[in-house]
This record gives structure tokens, C-alpha cells and sequence, in this order.
């Protein structure tokens, strides 16, 4: 860790490959430090990998900067800053290309609105996610409408 935290006090004298190569040391080490239930520690280090990304990071780098992207909306949702994950996690559903992508977002979105007590928005993102598993519900479905669907599945 505290190499990491070293290189990135001197960030702005690095050039393109050694900014890119930290940006990978942050993430690592932010993974790690999620995983151990640190996250605003780990909120910090996505944050950091993401001011060393290249200003085109999505059109370069969008297999680092889209889990940077929902990382950050995740730790920033944990650590209580609602705000800020709301803005990182709309960008990566920006940039989300597959199904998980976006199924991943969804999922953490939920939780933000859940808990703002956005009800309207919980619902949007849950049909939202229903169209992404080809699941058509009716805005005020009936419960043939659910059955219907229901069938499908299995």
C-alpha cells in the first residue's frame, strides 16, 4: 500500500506508461482493499486510478475504465456518498456494452435508489433490466402478464 500511495504523490511527473502502469497498481490494490471491507480506502485508490487514465479512456481503455467506473459508484454508495455514486454509475450504464455490464449496473443502482427511497427510480431500472433479459412487462402488469413471462422462463 504504501508504495502505491508514494507513486501516487508524484503522478503528475510520470509520463503516459508509468501513469497507465499506476492506474493498474491502484486498481489492484483497490480490489483488495474492497474486498476487506475498507471502502473509503478503497474508494480513494478507484479514484485515483481514475485521474490516471488518458482523457480518451473510454474509446482506450474501456476494459479498465468501465469496472473503475462502477467500483468507484459502489464504494462511493458504501461509504455513504450518494452523489457520487450516482454520477460514476450513470457514466459506466453510459459505456455499458453487454448484457453483464449493464445487469451489473443495474443490480448496484437498485441498491442507491433503494436506499435514497427513489422508488420511481427502482422501478425504471428494473425494467430496465427486464428489457435487457428480453423480459417485456407492462407498466402495470396484470398477473397473466407476470405468468405469461413466468412461462418463458422455464
Amino acid at each position: 500500500m504504501a508504495a502505491v500511495d508514494q507513486f501516487n504523490l508524484c503522478m503528475s511527473l510520470l509520463n503516459r506508461e508509468e501513469r497507465e502502469q499506476l492506474a493498474m497498481w491502484n486498481y489492484e490494490l483497490a480490489l483488495q482493499t474492497k474486498k476487506s471491507g475498507m471502502f473509503e480506502y478503497a474508494l480513494h485508490l478507484f479514484l485515483a486510478s481514475k485521474s490516471l487514465l488518458p482523457e480518451n479512456h473510454w474509446q482506450v481503455m474501456r476494459e479498465l475504465a468501465l469496472p473503475i467506473y462502477t467500483f468507484i459508484g459502489e464504494c462511493a454508495f458504501l461509504a455513504g456518498d450518494y452523489e457520487q455514486s450516482q454520477l460514476h454509475m450513470k457514466e459506466a450504464r453510459a459505456h455499458a456494452q453487454t448484457s453483464i455490464e449493464k445487469l451489473t449496473i443495474y443490480r448496484l443502482m437498485t441498491f442507491l435508489y433503494f436506499e435514497e427511497e427513489n422508488g420511481d427510480e427502482v422501478l425504471e431500472i428494473g425494467y430496465l433490466a427486464f428489457h435487457e433479459c428480453a423480459i417485456y412487462l407492462p407498466r402495470k402488469p396484470q398477473k397473466w402478464h407476470v405468468l405469461q413471462e413466468y412461462v418463458k422462463l422455464r
